[in-house]
């Protein structure tokens, strides 16, 4: 079996997918997952549902022609012979049959530079791992498109941050349209988290639970927010 990742030409940029070349492309579990590699030992996945699991075939998730692993990515999996997938289980052998790379960025800070932003119809957040992973529902008028994750500078500067909740925004920079439309792209990206020396210059109780929360533009007088607790 050989799988390899290619760019998505529908979400440039921001997607990519594995193809299977399988007669058997099966699967029981699928997960996101951080994959967690140490040259030359072989990936292994540290699921956001809190699992960790050891393909037999981690080379699928190399770029092609590379030996870089995607940092994330959405996998597709079955057991191998002998794992009987119990529930409640610390870890997995797998074998992987299929895979959606995910795009990871750093937090932009220049977000003053930014001239665009598009209503975002909806999103959801999660983080885990040292990632906060954002799927959203756009209206987008291009194949090029581009989503930035920034601390909301003006509020911290204004308000501090309060009860350890940290905020932030989510803004839909290219490839929308500024009366936005029915949802036709649902892409996901990942973010590494803020540092946690940033956090702590603005006051963060690091040995507590931080809150992420996130706004984006909804339309041209609301906003869409989200929050999720993160531990460093």
């Amino acid at each position: 079996m050989k799988i390899w990742i290619v760019a998505l030409t529908f979400i440039m940029g921001l997607s990519f997918t594995s193809c299977v070349n399988s007669d058997n492309d099966t699967w029981n579990v699928s997960a996101y997952v951080t994959t967690n590699s140490m040259y030359p030992y072989d990936a292994t996945l540290l699921g956001d549902d809190g699992v960790n699991y050891i393909p037999t075939n981690p080379s699928a998730l190399r770029w092609d022609n590379s030996d870089e692993y995607a940092k994330r990515a959405l996998v597709y999996m079955k057991y191998v012979e002998g794992e009987d997938g119990a529930p409640n289980k610390a870890s997995y052998s797998v074998e992987i049959v299929g895979a959606s790379g995910i795009t990871v960025k750093s937090l932009n800070q220049l977000p003053d530079t930014l001239e665009n932003s598009y209503p975002v119809n909806d999103f959801g957040i999660w983080a885990i791992n040292g990632y906060i992973t954002v799927a959203s529902a756009l209206y987008i008028t291009s194949n090029s498109i581009d989503l930035e994750l920034f601390l909301d500078y003006e509020t911290i500067e204004e308000e501090g941050v309060k009860d350890n909740i940290v905020p932030m925004k989510y803004q839909f920079t290219q490839g929308g349209t500024e009366y936005g439309g029915t949802s036709n792209a649902t892409p996901v990206v990942s973010w590494t988290v803020p540092s946690a020396d940033k956090l702590y210059e603005y006051g963060v109780n690091m040995s507590d639970s931080v809150v992420f929360k996130i706004s984006a533009k909804n339309s041209s007088s609301s906003e869409l927010t989200r929050t999720y607790k993160y531990k460093y």
